[in-house]
């Protein structure tokens, strides 16, 4: 018997978390495998820490090789789970060849996953429906564009599409696309092509990491999750036209390859095993949805995989924030999804649960999140993403929960940013939406308020008639994201004048944030915005970023005061610690060509012009030209002076009008088109006075 012990640690933390003074159980539970008694000795107990969240990972990491260490310096002839893992991760040619799976009195023939045989047959059906006939037409130029430079034969093994972890997406892309093609035309060629990949998939050299520690992981990665969908889509969908030795070979690709290297994975506690992104459902999600094919095969393992992918899946389903926000951006939030939802859809139509989902408003305002967070250059707001494009194609995934929540919107917005790329890249694909859209479902945009701040997480948003913008605050530290609290995107029309570089370029002076005495961001620190709201023709937002400079400064507020629809102010309010000098440099990217001014910079757009006017003594100005995902000009100011607190407001203007300000002792006004709009000091930090002052509690 495989017994479980637990050890309970009490900790009290900010930075993983991502909030403020929360008092966390953490409970480790370990499989033991080890007939012997284990020691344990946790080396933190019952009491209180405020960890920096490398300390954390420290402990944490200590701890578990503490514990594995003794599991695996046992006698593997008694280590139960390793014998476990020798002796059912093996298919033989005697073994069934399963045409069902069974859960309890609920039997389910395949195909069944996604769509049942007469689904599948009846797919043209669909057609009648112009989006699901656009995208066929689509479909069948795709398959064409995927056919040149391939081997003339499918009998090939496809050898050159097998070498590599792209590849393997690409392998997906014919499967699908294949499968769909064959279903709706009934041309052999496109049955051929889905089997080649199909087959592909299975004798691919990418199941497990080789050599053991890339990407720090010893066994299973983010292939062998997609290979795992491969695998197990194929074999569902073109059930009926499989000869059986195809059929064996997927079954073996399955437990052999996929669920041994997920298994050896875990048992190694890799850490993809119990985090909070998008690898969480690309392996737990995919493991679970092989494990319910092989099921009439091999019950036990399909038992003991599904326990572990339910059990896991839900390390990612907490990420998703009060309120709706997704630390990894809104590319990756469609990854997390798509890979989610790929296993939930089978599970529910199997065992009737679906792990909380589909009551879990958390997860509901997370789909939402995604409307307001395309900016009105039809690109999306890119914090923590790879590229402002990375996210542009919406996944099909999100119209089976628009059906099953009745939330026609998200229908919409998947529908609006429905693929049209037809080339090799990408994981999830238009031809998707025929087992995840219904025919003719209804779709209608939703109203999205102008300004819109997701206090889960912390970002904001700001549609106005034309100007655009997005606020990052919340927290460093969470997977794919950049050191930037307090950056923000800005845009006017069309025009994107301030940008994110995207994931990758981490530093604060990449991107539209400040630095102290040049230094970047700790990446253990969360900002607060303590203050938003809306009235007539502004918003205002204060946000506290004194954690990201731990040490060097006493406070440090952003302030946003959007006037009108056609000027930002933008303050930052900042003060050495202990008296100690600041030498605060501001850095801001687009990439738009740039001119100076008397008193900063204009951007010029391809339609509109921002002017950036810097209203404090300003030093030296200068532009660095720079290269991420294409040419950057990075605009540099700072004070004339060194200061021990920094004061300094920047005016961006879409249109060129008179403006006056002043600077003083008690504090900073702006007058511009005919209003005035002052900030005043108490007890040395400055505050914006106005009737709708809203402050957030923390």
């Amino acid at each position: 018997m495989i017994r479980e012990t637990s050890v309970e640690i009490l900790w009290c933390f900010t930075i993983l978390s991502g909030k403020s003074e929360i008092k966390i159980n953490y409970s480790i539970t370990i499989l033991c495998v080890s007939k012997k008694p284990i020691k344990f000795e946790p080396l933190v107990t019952n009491t209180h820490y405020m960890f920096q969240k490398w300390m954390i990972v420290l402990i944490l990491s200590a701890f578990q090789y503490n514990v594995m260490s003794q599991i695996l310096s046992g006698n593997n002839e008694d280590s139960l789970l390793l014998n476990f893992i020798e002796n059912k991760t093996h298919y033989h040619d005697s073994d069934p060849v399963p045409a069902s799976t069974d859960f309890g009195e609920n039997r389910q023939t395949f195909p069944w996953l996604y769509l049942d045989q007469n689904q599948w047959e009846n797919l043209s059906a669909y057609l009648d429906d112009p989006y699901f006939k656009d995208i066929h037409e689509r479909n069948l130029l795709a398959l064409e564009e995927l056919k040149q430079g391939q081997p003339d034969s499918l009998d090939a093994d496809l050898r050159s599409l097998i070498d590599n972890r792209t590849n393997v997406r690409v392998l997906k892309k014919w499967l699908e696309r294949g499968t769909v093609a064959w279903y709706i035309t009934g041309e052999p060629m496109y049955l051929e092509i889905a089997k080649a990949a199909l087959l592909a998939s299975c004798r691919s050299n990418n199941w497990k990491v080789e050599p053991p520690g890339k990407y720090h992981i010893n066994s299973a990665d983010l292939t062998t999750g997609e290979l795992l969908f491969n695998v197990s889509f194929g074999y569902d969908a073109l059930f009926t036209y499989l000869d059986d030795q195809l059929k064996r070979e997927c079954m073996k690709a399955l437990i052999e390859k996929g669920l041994r290297a997920y298994l050896e994975g875990y048992i190694q506690r890799d850490w993809w095993v119990n985090c909070d992104f998008n690898w969480n459902s690309a392996l737990h999600g995919n493991a679970g949805l092989a494990a319910m094919v092989i099921r009439n095969a091999n019950p036990e393992l399909s038992d003991f995989v599904l326990r572990l992918a339910t059990e896991g899946l839900p390390y990612m389903i907490e990420s998703f924030y009060p309120g709706g926000g997704y630390i990894e951006g809104v590319m990756y939030q469609g990854t997390a999804i798509g890979h989610l939802t790929d296993f939930i859809v089978p599970y529910y139509k199997l065992t009737g649960e679906d792990l909380g989902l589909l009551k879990n408003e958390d997860f509901h305002q997370t789909l939402t999140f995604w409307i307001p967070m395309f900016a009105p250059d039809g690109r999306a707001y890119n914090f923590s993403d790879c590229h402002e494009q990375g996210s542009l194609y919406g996944i099909s995934q999100g119209f089976w929960w628009a059906h099953q929540l009745n939330h026609p919107e998200w229908a919409w917005d998947q529908q609006r940013r429905a693929s049209k790329g037809i080339g090799r890249g990408g994981l999830f694909h238009d031809v998707e939406s025929f087992w995840y859209r219904q025919p003719h479902q209804e779709s209608r945009p939703m109203e999205i308020p102008r300004f819109w701040h997701f206090q889960g997480i912390d970002w904001a948003v700001w549609h106005g008639e034309n100007s655009w913008l997005a606020f990052r605050g919340g927290f460093n530290g969470g997977n794919h994201d950049n050191d930037d609290l307090g950056n923000l995107i800005l845009g006017y029309g069309t025009d994107r004048f301030l940008i994110d570089p995207g994931y990758g370029a981490n530093k604060a002076s990449e991107h539209n944030c400040i630095t102290v005495r040049g230094h970047e961001q700790s990446d253990c620190a969360t900002s607060y915005i303590r203050q938003s709201f809306e009235h007539k023709d502004r918003f205002y937002l204060r946000c506290d970023i004194r954690e990201a400079f731990p040490h060097a400064v006493s406070h440090y507020n952003r302030h946003l005061l959007m006037i009108g629809d056609n000027h930002l102010l933008m303050i930052d309010d900042v003060a050495g610690a202990e008296g100690r000098r600041l030498w605060v440099n501001g850095h801001f990217q687009t990439r738009y060509p740039v001119e100076r001014i008397n008193e900063g910079w204009e951007i010029h757009g391809a339609n509109d012009t921002c002017r950036i006017h810097l209203l404090f003594d300003f030093g030296p100005l200068s532009e660095v030209a720079w290269n991420f995902r294409g040419p950057i000009t990075k605009l540099v100011y700072k004070d004339l002076s060194d200061r021990v607190h920094a004061v300094q407001p920047v005016l961006f203007s879409f249109k060129d009008v008179p403006y006056s300000f002043k600077a003083t002792a008690g504090g900073f006004s702006l007058e511009i088109e005919g209003k005035t709009h002052e900030f005043i000091f108490e007890n040395s930090e400055l505050v914006y006075l106005s009737h709708e002052k809203v402050s957030i509690p923390r």
